[in-house]
């Protein structure tokens, strides 16, 4: 269970097949998959051997943004809406028959110390290594930071999606000079890929509208104490 919560973490508040590599695109939808899996670790490949197959679906516009995140066949469901304009943030967290829903000011979704990390983040960009992606004319990227020993984040982003942030878990607010739609997460001997499979410039506002029927709403100080005692269980 520890490891699924160290996952979880990794993976949380962490993209049909057209291309429309002409168009800039500042709404539209996502998809976004795990799709590699490696680790030193056997205990630990067991773990990430259920997390492949993962998606992230994204749903953005110019104010308001949803992260659909299914995992290990459909167990775990987490829903992100964050409304830019307000800068709130709504989540729905279900695992287990768990089902929570955690509202919060946009300022108060991360630490202190995760803010201050954010600070010290390098992103370097190599434009001689591209890559066509969906269609998409991509560059190299490369994020790295003191305080994540060993770790290393490279991937390949484009100019020509315009959504906010990115779905680079701990990331989020990072601003870069294009949207991630391939990058590989290296820690210690792991290694996750999430790749964009699909992409379009259609939205289907309706999944703005949150049915939170049957959740038990709480703080975030809240949820992350559950998920404690989950990790310690």
């Amino acid at each position: 269970m520890k490891h699924l919560v160290f996952l979880t973490s990794i993976f949380l508040l962490v993209f049909q097949s057209k291309s429309f590599s002409q168009n800039v695109l500042s709404k539209g939808t996502l998809t976004l998959e795990i799709t590699e899996v490696t680790s030193d670790n056997p205990d630990m490949q067991m773990h990430l051997n259920m997390m492949k197959g993962s998606k992230t679906v994204l749903t953005f516009d110019e104010d308001l943004q949803l992260n659909e995140t299914t995992m290990m066949g459909g167990m775990m469901k987490i829903v992100v809406k964050t409304n830019l304009k307000t800068k709130m943030m709504d989540m729905l967290f279900s695992m287990m028959g768990n089902n929570s829903w955690i509202q919060s000011p946009l300022d108060d979704v991360k630490s202190q110390k995760e803010k201050d990390i954010a600070k010290e983040t390098k992103v370097t960009y190599d434009k001689s290594k591209t890559k066509k992606i969906l269609g998409y004319d991509c560059y190299q990227m490369t994020i790295t930071n003191p305080e994540m020993e060993g770790m290393e984040i490279t991937g390949y982003v484009t100019d020509q999606v315009k959504a906010k942030g990115t779905l680079i878990q701990g990331f989020e607010d990072l601003s870069l000079t294009g949207y991630p739609l391939e990058f590989n997460v290296n820690n210690a001997g792991m290694k996750m890929t999430f790749s964009a499979t699909a992409i379009s410039p259609d939205v289907d506002a309706s999944k703005f509208e949150l049915n939170t029927t049957g959740y038990t709403k709480m703080t975030m100080k809240e949820f992350q104490e559950s998920m404690g005692r989950m990790g310690r269980g």
